[in-house]
């Protein structure tokens, strides 16, 4: 986490927007753990459920958290969405 907020730091972006799996596993540590790193580099993490409601968020920066299955089905949404122009591989 804490390189996520070096490379938040880097390029300046103050808001960042987690996507996390909601279980015990992935989520509940992983989102604490970035949100405190985030915080000591002056950025702040906002937390959504809703994929729809990213797209009215002003931050364009999205760290995906989870297992590469579920991950691979939010970008196909997303894509879907017409958030992004192209999926990215992991």
């Amino acid at each position: 986490m804490h390189a996520i907020a070096a490379l938040a730091q880097a390029y300046g972006w103050r808001r960042v927007t987690a996507v996390c799996a909601d279980n015990e596993l992935i989520g509940s540590g992983a989102v604490s753990s970035l949100s405190d790193a985030l915080m000591d580099v002056g950025s702040v993490i906002s937390q959504t459920a809703e994929l729809n409601k990213l797209m009215t968020m002003e931050s364009r920066v999205f760290v995906v958290h989870m297992h590469s299955a579920l991950g691979s089905k939010i970008f196909m949404e997303a894509k879907r969405l017409g958030m992004v122009n192209a999926l990215l591989s992991y």
